[in-house]
């Protein structure tokens, strides 16, 4: 199972778009954390009927307002699928993106699954700065390289674009003192 984490704040305008996009997924064995960062403009209202209408699938979580990396870990440590995947509430999944994603754990047996954004119909402004070659398979004697293109931006660092075996997800607990970072969480994650 996947388990779909998604940190929101203040992003009543774009949220409906996002949880449809999961829900329309061509793969189905997934659950979805919303986790509700104390917003203020509706969010939570529409995280709470999302919830309704799909109990069994969908859960919520909300909390006063401690910024992006508490939100997720507090989404990971709810989390029961084998894959742990954050999707930001601004933004959206095409709907066989959980398929594939699912697929390529099971062809690799990997511990990390990573892949690009793209532009759509209701996302035209969004461009590629990094391009993620096809199957491309980093193994133990190779991590050094892939830790050096992540840290360098050759290839996305942003969390949002990677999918990780639950018990590699973990790691964020040990932050500590990073817990109030509002910005460059995905790369200290």
């Amino acid at each position: 199972m996947i388990s779909v984490i998604v940190p929101i704040y203040n992003t009543e305008k774009y949220l409906k778009k996002c949880l449809e996009s999961i829900q329309n997924q061509t793969f189905t064995d997934f659950e979805v954390i919303l986790v509700d960062d104390g917003s203020n403009d509706g969010s939570g209202l529409l995280c709470d009927r999302f919830v309704q209408e799909n109990p069994d699938r969908i859960a919520v979580i909300h909390k006063s307002n401690q910024g992006p990396l508490p939100a997720r870990l507090d989404g990971i440590n709810q989390a029961q699928g084998d894959v742990i995947l954050f999707l930001d509430a601004d933004d959206s999944f095409r709907e066989d993106a959980l398929e594939k994603i699912a697929n390529a754990f099971v062809k690799y047996n990997c511990d990390m699954v990573m892949f690009d954004t793209g532009a759509s119909e209701s996302y035209p402004t969004v461009s590629v700065s990094h391009s993620l070659t096809e199957e491309l398979v980093y193994r133990a004697e190779t991590k050094k390289t892939l830790y050096h293109k992540l840290i360098t931006y050759q290839i996305p660092n942003g969390v949002c674009l990677k999918a990780v075996r639950r018990e590699y997800a973990r790691i964020g607990e040990h932050l500590g003192q990073c817990m109030n970072a509002k910005h460059g969480e995905d790369l200290l994650m």
